[in-house]
């Protein structure tokens, strides 16, 4: 009689970490995972967003390491802005030959960042001695904060309750001793 003993496949193990991002950059990393019976893994993801891409044809496998790899890139294209950072849960599962499987949960957060300010523009203007000129300014905040508006140096006043900036010239009596051009005028 002889007897044969098989040794049972046994499962991969997948290492994959939580990740973290800020709203508008690009986030690539790269789950791994090992197979004890040396068996090469397929890789696959369940929950991605659709702007994160678990592409085939950036696995990798090392046989000296035993290792598998393959790259999950995109770039985070929605806005968190209005509210606190966004988390995504995502399962990444590898697979040996045999079918036998593991799976791993990574979180995957979206930061809220403050992002800068925009004036919208603003159409040279001229005025003459004797004229008043007023400019309406205003400025976007993509994270809709609220804005504060302030004017320093400078001719002319700025009213931050109506955005408006008024150039009275009515006044003044020699507009180019204060730096303008000679035909008495200011340019903004």
């Amino acid at each position: 009689v002889t007897y044969t003993i098989n040794n049972p496949p046994d499962p991969p193990t997948i290492n994959v970490s939580d990740q973290t991002v800020e709203e508008g950059k690009t986030l690539t990393f790269k789950p791994t995972a090992s197979d004890p019976d040396l068996s090469t893994v397929a890789f696959s993801a369940r929950g991605l967003p659709p702007w994160l891409t678990f592409n085939p044809a950036t696995f990798a496998f090392d046989p000296a390491a035993n290792i598998s790899s393959q790259t999950a890139t995109g770039t985070v294209p929605f806005d968190v802005s209005t509210g606190p950072d966004a988390t995504i849960e995502v399962t990444f599962t590898a697979t040996d030959p045999t079918g036998l499987q593991a799976s791993k949960v990574a979180k995957i957060t979206v930061k809220n960042t403050n992002r800068p300010s925009k004036f919208n523009p603003v159409t040279p203007a001229t005025v003459r001695e004797g004229q008043v000129l007023k400019l309406p300014f205003k400025a976007i905040d993509p994270d809709n904060d609220k804005l504060t508006y302030t004017k320093t140096g400078g001719l002319g006043n700025f009213d931050a309750a109506t955005l408006i900036y008024t150039l009275d010239l009515t006044n003044q009596l020699d507009v180019a001793q204060e730096g303008k051009t000679d035909e008495d005028k200011a340019i903004i």
